[in-house]
């Protein structure tokens, strides 16, 4: 038995999909071509990645040269920056450390100040030790013998001493952050027999243990009259 032959109308419509399809297909595989044609020239006179991904225009990227350039830069850049807040911190450390060492040498001079102002006797020949330009003897208010000196042994620093009746009991009376470079009294008046109030006259240089500045000195100065008269 013989199959049926196609009616006209379904050669019609066999032929009319046929040039549907073909219209279909030929745009994009004619756009392909040209990219393609493209992608050729392109490779011959700029490179193949170039051609691949274009970027507009004349502007193909940055050099090797370029981003050598931009990255010596932006590193001398932040190394500069770094550099500066280092040192601001460290200014700022150091300025801290030469106040605190001030402030605590300065209430020592404040403790020493209002027991010499009621002190009498001052450095008394028959003392022992005797008194020196750096150690300070005297009777306080209670009739307690004291001494004001700077330690040399461990640590440069004030210390005062009281008369136990064999030896002097010493205590620190400056913090360890304050290096105490020199200390000295300078008295005036302190014979008996001028009748003239005993002035002692207090120099003391201190400066920060912080590395940088262990060698500014920071001078202090004070003189104190004594309110009591000698015996």
């Amino acid at each position: 038995m013989n199959p049926p032959r196609p009616s006209r109308r379904d050669l019609q419509s066999f032929h009319f999909a046929t040039k549907t399809s073909f219209f279909r297909v030929l745009p994009p595989a004619v756009s392909w071509a040209r990219r393609m044609k493209n992608i050729l020239q392109k490779k011959r006179d700029g490179g193949f990645i170039n051609a691949l991904f274009p970027v507009g225009g004349n502007d193909l990227g940055f050099t090797l040269i370029e981003i050598i350039i931009s990255l010596s830069v932006f590193i001398i850049v932040v190394t500069i920056a770094v550099g500066g807040f280092v040192g601001a911190l460290r200014s700022q450390r150091q300025v801290a450390a030469l106040i605190s060492a001030n402030n605590n040498v300065s209430l020592a001079l404040e403790q020493m100040t209002r027991e010499i102002r009621t002190g009498r006797n001052f450095c008394d020949p028959l003392y022992s030790p005797p008194c020196s330009f750096d150690a300070l003897k005297f009777y306080n208010a209670l009739g307690e013998l004291v001494t004001y000196k700077k330690n040399t042994g461990v640590g440069d620093f004030i210390e005062r001493g009281v008369f136990d009746g064999s030896t002097d009991v010493f205590e620190r009376i400056t913090g360890i952050g304050a290096f105490v470079w020199s200390l000295e009294f300078h008295l005036k008046g302190e014979d008996p027999a001028d009748d003239l109030p005993t002035r002692v006259t207090i120099t003391i240089g201190v400066s920060a243990k912080e590395r940088g500045i262990s060698e500014g000195v920071i001078r202090l100065q004070t003189t104190i009259s004594s309110r009591q008269a000698d015996e």
